[in-house]
Formats: C-alpha cells, sequence, structure tokens
C-alpha cells in the first residue's frame, strides 16, 4: 500500500507538468522550476533516485563504520561490518547500473517522449444540390420518393418567412410562398382607385388564406379570362376541395372581390366559377 502512495505521489506532477503547471517549489533537474514536460519530470525523478541512494549508501557506511569504532561487542563489530558491505554493493549497483546503460548507449539513461501533432482536416460536406423539383399552380415542390434527405432539408430552409407555407400533397412536398414580386403583381391586378391600406389589407389576407390556393399562372389567368368573356381578372384562386378541410379561401375572395369593386366603383365586377380547359377548378374575381 505504501508503494502505491508513493508510486502516485511521484506521478502526479506529471499530470500537471505535461499541461504546462509551474510548480511552486523546483524540482532538481528541473531547469530553474519552470514549466516542464512529462519527459523533464521523469529524467529528473531518475537523477534524484540516483542521487538519494548514493546518499543513503554514504551515510549508511559513515553509520556503520562509527558503530564498527564505538563498539566493543563482537557482534555489534560484526553488523557493522555487513551494513559495510551492503552499502558498498548497493552503492556499487546503483553507479554501475548507470555506467553500463551509459555505455551501451545514452540514450537509455536519457527519457523522452516525442509527439508529433497530426492535423486531421474534416471532409468537407458535400453540396446539398435541389434535385427532382416540380411546379404548378403558385407552388415549388419536390417528389418526395424521389429525392434524398438532403434535397428536402434544402428545400424545406428555403422555404420559410411568414409568406411562406409548407404542404404535403399526395407524394409532393409543396411551397407556396408569395414574394415581392407575385404581391407587386396582385397590387397591379387590382388596378386603379385602391388606397394603400386597402391594398395592404388585401395582401395579408391573400398571405393568410390565399396563398395555397392562388393562380399566378399566366396561361390559367388568360384561359379563365376567355371562358368567361372577362375583360379583366383581379384574382384568382383555385376551388377548394373536400381534402383542404375548413378553410376561408371561397369567402376570403368574396370579400376582396367586393372590397375592389367598390373602391373602383365598378357594377361588372363579380365572382365566375368553372374549369378551365386544362382541368384546374377555380374561383376568381373578374370585371366582364
Amino acid at each position: 500500500m505504501n508503494y502505491k502512495i508513493l508510486s502516485l505521489f511521484l506521478l502526479l506532477p506529471s499530470i500537471t507538468l505535461a499541461q504546462g503547471f509551474v510548480p511552486l517549489v523546483g524540482i532538481p533537474g528541473l531547469d530553474g522550476g519552470g514549466a516542464s514536460d512529462f519527459s523533464g519530470y521523469v529524467n529528473a525523478i531518475y537523477r534524484l533516485a540516483i542521487s538519494i541512494a548514493a546518499l543513503i549508501a554514504v551515510v549508511k557506511i559513515i553509520g556503520a563504520g562509527v558503530k564498527y569504532m564505538f563498539s566493543d561487542i563482537v557482534t555489534s563489530k560484526s553488523d557493522a561490518i555487513k551494513d559495510i558491505r551492503g552499502s558498498l554493493l548497493g552503492l556499487l549497483v546503483v553507479i554501475g547500473a548507470v555506467l553500463i546503460l551509459s555505455t551501451i548507449n545514452e540514450d537509455l539513461t536519457n527519457f523522452e517522449i516525442t509527439t508529433t501533432a497530426v492535423n486531421i482536416e474534416a471532409p468537407e460536406a458535400p453540396a446539398c444540390e435541389i434535385t427532382n423539383t416540380c411546379t404548378g399552380v403558385g407552388y415549388t415542390c419536390i417528389n418526395i420518393p424521389n429525392s434524398n434527405s438532403c434535397t428536402r432539408i434544402d428545400f424545406e430552409t428555403n422555404c420559410t418567412g411568414e409568406n411562406a407555407e409548407l404542404r404535403m400533397v399526395g407524394d409532393e412536398q409543396r411551397c407556396y410562398m408569395i414574394d415581392a414580386a407575385t404581391e407587386a403583381t396582385i397590387i397591379t391586378n387590382l388596378g386603379p382607385g385602391i388606397d394603400p391600406t386597402l391594398q395592404a389589407s388585401i395582401l395579408q389576407r391573400t398571405r393568410d388564406f390565399l396563398k395555397t390556393h392562388l393562380i399566378l399562372d399566366e396561361t390559367l389567368t388568360a384561359e379563365i379570362a376567355t371562358e368567361n368573356g372577362a375583360g379583366e381578372i383581379i384574382m384568382a384562386v383555385i376551388q377548394p376541395t373536400a381534402m383542404d378541410g375548413f378553410n376561408n379561401v371561397e369567402s376570403t375572395i368574396e370579400q376582396i372581390c367586393t372590397d375592389v369593386a367598390e373602391a373602383r366603383g365598378s357594377e361588372t365586377m363579380g365572382i365566375v366559377q368553372g374549369t378551365t380547359p386544362s382541368g384546374t377548378d377555380y374561383i376568381a374575381c373578374a370585371e366582364v
């Protein structure tokens, strides 16, 4: 147990010295008592141990010599001679071991740990490229079965903000978004005579209730106008279905159409419904 405690006492400084610890009391063999490393600490302990062993042997020899000179008892003199022989043998072993090791190879008495820093660079993550994209009426989308996780994460990241909404429709993940260009188109389609307050109100209602159904495709808009003989399409949305659940799409576009008609003083503006030649069910506010 004592040997374990002594070993722990000797090895503990190696941990702190390896971290650049500056001891409060200098260790013999370390330069100026400054910060050292594990190799320097072991070498200092090695030299210190040899010095202590030699000193103990010399002290033991002196003590045994004094005992031999001042004792008249034969047994005491015999014990003193044994002590002197043992001390000389121990001193010879210590010095001889150092001499033999130094003669064979000086590095055997010089403990040194050499470490080489290895720079490990993390591989660059491959660029995430959105593939298998699709577009629809008022939205962009990706086909989930044919896209990887990287594509899905990047698609969802790009579809953010108060004007954006993600929705799963079958195998498609759709991003409905009303951007600045879309807002400009909506304001243009409202026509003259619409004050900024009403414009802002219509844009907000469009963001809240119509962005997932808003028809922005010019071809579809032209089909709706042709089918109804309308000179102007103010706004058009896809007809809600049972799959959409409860929503305010129809009531919202009807209210917007009423507000625009009152603001423009039009008596021929109203709601029209139907199906385009391409098969899209719609509700539109048109000037007929």
